[in-house]
C-alpha cells in the first residue's frame, strides 16, 4: 500500500500523460451536508418508516413489518446492498391503488435529499484539475455548480445518455458522468440505488452505457476518492471488472487506485483490490484528501 506521498508521485504521473480520471463518491459530497451511504440508507429507512405510517390503513404496515425495520438496521453496515435491495423490492408488493402516491412521495424524497446544498472545496479542486473525466456514483449536482463557478466546461451526463456518453468519449470532451443518475430526474424503476438496480437497469436496459464505461476504465487509470472500504456499488464496479481482465499476468492494464483512511485498511482487503488492479493509498483522516487533490490541481 502506497503512502500518501508516493501516492500522490505516481498520480502526478499519470495526470501528466492525461492517463487519469476519477471517480467520486459519497464522502466528496459529506462536507456539503450531504450523507454518507451508510447515512442514506438510514434516511431510506426511515422513509419507508413514514410511508408505513401514512399508509397504515391501507395495510402497509403488513408489508414494512417492524421485524424487518430492525433487521435493516442490524444489517446496514455489513450488507448495505442487500437491506437497500430488500426494501425497495417492497414497493412491488404494495396495493395498485398506493402506486401513483408512492412514486410521488419517493421522487419528493429524493429532491429534498440531494437538491438544497452546495459544492464545496473538494468539488472545486476536482473540477480545476486536469481530469478529462469525472465520474460519480452521487446523484447530486455539486459538481456541475463548481464547475461553473470556476468558468471549467463538463458536459454533465447521466447512465440512460448512451450516444451522448459514446460522442464525449470520441471527441474527448470533459464530461461528468452520473453512472447512477441524477437526483433531479428521478423515476422509482430508473435509478441506481440498490444492486438489483444495477444489474436490472444498466445491465438489460442501458447496454451501451455499460460498454461504454469499460472502455472508459480500460483506456485510463482511476482514482476512486470518497468511498468507504465496503461501498456496495464500488464493489459491484470493480468486481464486474475482475470477471473481464486478468490483473496477475502482468498485462500492461490501466492501474487504479483507492483513496482509504488508515484505520479502515487490513491485509485481506489489500490482497482483494490486487486481485482488481487497484492499489490502495493510505490516509490518516479525511483532511489529507486536501493535500492530495490541491497537489492533483497543480498538474
Amino acid at each position: 500500500m502506497p503512502d500518501l506521498t508516493e501516492g500522490i508521485a505516481q498520480l502526478t504521473q499519470l495526470l501528466k500523460q492525461d492517463k487519469l480520471i476519477i471517480f467520486a463518491g459519497s464522502g466528496m459530497s459529506v462536507p456539503s451536508g450531504l450523507p454518507t451511504w451508510e447515512g442514506f440508507l438510514e434516511n431510506f429507512i426511515v422513509f419507508c418508516e413514514d410511508l408505513t405510517k401514512t399508509y397504515k390503513k391501507h395495510g402497509i404496515d403488513k408489508i414494512f413489518t417492524k421485524e424487518l425495520f430492525v433487521d435493516a438496521r442490524k444489517n446496514k453496515i455489513k450488507y448495505p446492498g442487500q437491506v437497500a435491495s430488500v426494501l425497495k423490492n417492497k414497493f412491488k408488493e404494495l396495493p395498485s391503488r398506493l402506486h401513483s402516491n408512492v412514486k410521488d412521495e419517493y421522487t419528493d424524497w429524493f429532491a429534498q435529499s440531494f437538491g438544497p446544498f452546495d459544492h464545496n472545496p473538494y468539488h472545486e479542486l476536482i473540477v480545476k484539475s486536469k481530469f478529462q473525466y469525472i465520474l460519480t456514483s452521487n446523484y447530486d449536482l455539486l459538481f456541475e455548480a463548481a464547475a461553473k463557478r470556476t468558468g471549467k466546461l463538463y458536459s454533465s451526463l447521466s447512465f440512460h445518455e448512451n450516444t451522448a456518453l459514446a460522442e464525449a468519449l470520441y471527441i474527448e470532451d470533459p464530461a461528468i458522468i452520473h453512472i447512477h443518475g441524477k437526483y433531479n430526474n428521478v423515476k422509482m424503476d430508473n435509478i441506481i440505488f440498490t444492486s438489483d438496480d444495477y444489474f436490472n437497469i444498466i445491465k438489460k436496459k442501458y447496454p451501451a452505457f455499460s460498454f461504454a464505461m469499460h472502455s472508459l476504465l480500460t483506456r485510463y487509470s482511476t482514482l476512486f476518492v470518497g468511498y468507504g472500504a465496503s461501498d456496495p456499488h464500488l464493489e459491484d464496479l470493480m468486481e464486474e471488472l475482475s470477471q473481464y481482465f486478468d490483473y496477475q499476468k502482468g498485462y500492461k492494464l490501466p492501474k487504479n487506485y483507492l483513496v482509504l483512511p488508515r484505520r479502515k485498511a487490513n491485509v485481506v482487503k489489500k490482497e482483494f483490490k490486487k486481485n482488481m488492479g487497484t492499489s490502495i493509498i493510505l490516509i490518516d483522516d479525511y483532511n489529507d484528501y486536501n493535500l492530495l487533490l490541491t497537489e492533483l490541481s497543480k498538474v
